[in-house]
């Protein structure tokens, strides 16, 4: 007994000098890593970056950006385009061609974005992989799971992993909208679903933005006799829901739709009850709760009910975004809220303000651009050369010709306090320095040739003062519409709605056809005084020269709504 004591105690001591051995050895395992290898949250602490600095790495040197679109944004640089996220991580090395040339800009629908290599389009997924190749004619965005894509002239449907859904055989195909998409061939128009099939014949005449599914109506048309027109709405088994009863309709949007009887427009409902009377001259669509309408010369806000929110006091409008409504008023511009509220002070120019996104606004004063909030109160000083709308907590600034990021805060990628960044930002200077030098050096040949061409005509140095002057004034203006094709390319290529698309569209045009007013203003008074200078081949020459200006301004604006009505 005792004997068997001592040894349960001997295993005893055993064990607890094994245990401290373990105990010293893990003690110094501990003290080693402690001192090579960092914890969890000194790693987590060092591989965060801001992602402010790395986007500046990307937005550096770029030849253009892209605003973010879930999560992802497309950059140019040496002219290919690459991709990348909103940490600043580069998804896609800058490899494809630009869809739209230098200007044109690549989004993430559907978590698919289009691509170009060698002429021929494709899509890459948010990794970077290209899931459908590069080997169709033309395509759309992706929109509820498939796309449009053309061969040969024809357009068919694929979904994301690029099966083919609908054979190549229709000459048009818009973007799937709530379940449905608008189909064409020979200039008549129908429906087809997700699987393919044709839910409504192709029966009808038209193919403009309002024919699209909202509120289970599609708003479509018929033609039964020369210069007869039939508005009616349909729903998804093309069963008439309301009958052609009116000289004009669009789409419903918010549960109401515009239409037309007689002269004066009015509003129904999605059973067609005509719920605001007609007595306007003309009316647009509800959106966040308001309509702007049109009466006697001036216009009004209005909400679903028919009450006005405003008085008739506005002679301009533009688009209404996040609860607010571009209005003017003697040739100024503000906003005014769904209080009828002028929460934005009518202090502006035609240009200098646009639309809210994301609570902020784009302001334009002494030339330069920044951004106010929904109350006025300036956020982002004017230090801009231009901006672009807030997207996903970014917007792309343009600064002394160079492109950068900045977010809400104020934090701009072109600020970034950091060496190789600095040398490559001056590098861009140095190189858009030049080229404009080059555009310099290229107009100055140019007007010494057309100075020759004016005196071998016999004309004297007071009418080539009077062409050079023309000349500048003409530059100017083609220059003021290149900028606006520009930004209607930008802006149109963003993720709205067809109906803001619509108003943004007609405000670009109406921009470019006050634009070419102005010109021909400029044209028509230099040659008054050529004419009355007694030099009437002159006179012809700028005749000639206000012809090719407007058909290259034509060729711009064709060129810019081209490519953004390939979004919708």
């Amino acid at each position: 007994m005792k004997r068997i004591f001592i040894q349960l105690v001997c295993n005893a001591i055993r064990l607890s000098m094994v245990l401290i051995a373990l105990f010293f050895v893990s003690c110094s395992n501990k003290g080693s890593k402690s001192e090579t290898t960092p914890s969890d949250e000194e790693t987590s602490q060092q591989e965060e970056v801001d992602p402010i600095l790395k986007l500046a790495k990307v937005a550096a040197g770029a030849d253009a950006l892209c605003d973010f679109h879930e999560g992802m944004a497309g950059f140019v640089k040496g002219g290919k385009v690459g991709v990348v996220n909103s940490n600043g991580d580069v998804v896609v090395p800058p490899s494809y061609d630009n869809k739209y040339g230098m200007y044109g800009y690549l989004r993430y629908f559907d978590s698919m974005a289009v691509v170009k290599k060698n002429g021929k389009f494709g899509y890459i997924d948010k990794k970077g992989k290209e899931v459908v190749p590069c080997i169709y004619d033309d395509v759309s965005e992706f929109s509820e799971g498939f796309a449009a894509v053309n061969k040969g002239g024809k357009y068919g449907v694929i979904d994301k992993s690029g099966k083919q859904i609908v054979p190549f055989k229709y000459d048009y195909i818009a973007k799937f909208c709530n379940g449905a998409a608008l189909v064409g061939i020979g200039g008549k128009f129908g429906f087809i679903n997700e699987k393919g099939e044709e839910i409504v014949s192709l029966n009808y005449v038209n193919g403009d933005d309002n024919c699209y599914f909202y509120d289970g109506l599609a708003r479509v048309v018929t033609k039964p006799e020369e210069d007869v027109w039939n508005y009616i709405y349909i729903n998804k088994s093309g069963e008439v829901i309301i009958g052609p009863i009116y000289d004009e309709a669009r789409r419903f949007q918010e549960g109401l739709a515009v239409v037309k009887k007689g002269d004066m427009y009015g509003y129904i409902d999605t059973n067609g009850k005509e719920v605001i009377p007609f007595i306007y001259d003309n009316a647009n669509d509800f959106v966040d709760g308001m309509a702007v309408v049109y009466k006697d010369g001036k216009y009004q806000i209005i909400d679903k009910k028919g009450n006005a929110i405003t008085e008739p006091i506005y002679n301009y409008y533009k688009i209404i975004s996040e609860g607010l409504a571009f209005m003017g008023r003697d040739d100024l511009y503000g906003m005014v809220d769904k209080n009828g509220r002028e929460v934005i002070p009518f202090e502006y120019s035609w240009g200098d303000l646009w639309e809210c996104k994301e609570g902020l606004i784009q302001v334009k004063k002494n030339g330069k651009w920044g951004y106010c909030d929904k109350n006025g109160k300036q956020v982002i000083p004017c230090v801009y050369d231009n901006v672009e709308p807030f997207s996903e907590g970014y917007a792309v600034v343009k600064k002394d010709g160079i492109y950068g990021y900045i977010d809400k805060e104020g934090k701009c990628t072109l600020d970034i306090n950091d060496n190789d960044l600095k040398s490559i930002i001056s590098g861009k200077k140095e190189e858009n320095e030049e080229k404009e030098r080059a555009k310099e050096a290229e107009k100055e040949r140019e007007r010494q040739e057309k100075q020759n061409n004016s005196s071998s005509s016999q004309v004297s140095g007071d009418v080539s003062s009077i062409l050079y002057e023309c000349q500048n004034e003409i530059t100017s203006i083609q220059r003021e519409i290149e900028e606006a094709c520009r930004t209607f390319v930008v802006l149109g290529s963003q993720d709205i709605d067809m109906y803001k698309y619509t108003q943004m569209k007609s405000t670009f045009l109406n921009g470019v056809s006050n634009l070419e007013r102005k010109a021909d203003k400029a044209f028509d008074k230099c040659a008054r005084k050529l004419k009355d200078a007694g030099y009437p081949d002159a006179v012809k020459k700028i005749n000639e020269e206000k012809r090719q200006f407007h058909s290259a301004i034509y060729s711009l604006t064709s060129k810019a709504t081209q490519q953004t009505d390939m979004s919708y």
